[in-house]
């Protein structure tokens, strides 16, 4: 692709690698993505004789990083190794416990 010959569409970006090492636990990688849209508009101009003009642009950036780190151990709950009262899992109380009497129009 090119400015006179853009993509079209929607793009899919996939890409296979092969880690020179073995992932241990703790271990991560740093991955940074960068996106640039643009591409050409072509442009039917009736002052110079039907000619044909062609406007390029560039459009939005975009630039994201993902930080991916490799957990291998199972997790444990401090009761385990030390004295602890933390609950095992609370997420407060359940949505289903709530009741709501305020309507909106």
């Amino acid at each position: 692709a090119n400015a006179d010959h853009p993509e079209e569409g929607v793009l899919t970006c996939e890409e296979d690698i092969t880690l020179g090492w073995t992932a241990l636990h703790g271990h991560g990688l740093e991955i940074h993505l960068k996106a640039t849209a643009g591409g050409n508009v072509q442009l039917f101009d009736r002052d110079s004789s039907s000619a044909v003009k062609v406007k390029y642009f560039i459009g939005s950036h975009g630039n994201h990083r993902a930080d991916i780190v490799f957990d291998f151990e199972p997790p444990r709950h401090c009761s385990l190794t030390s004295q602890c009262d933390d609950a095992m899992l609370d997420i407060g109380s359940s949505v289903t416990d709530r009741v709501s009497t305020k309507h909106e129009k």
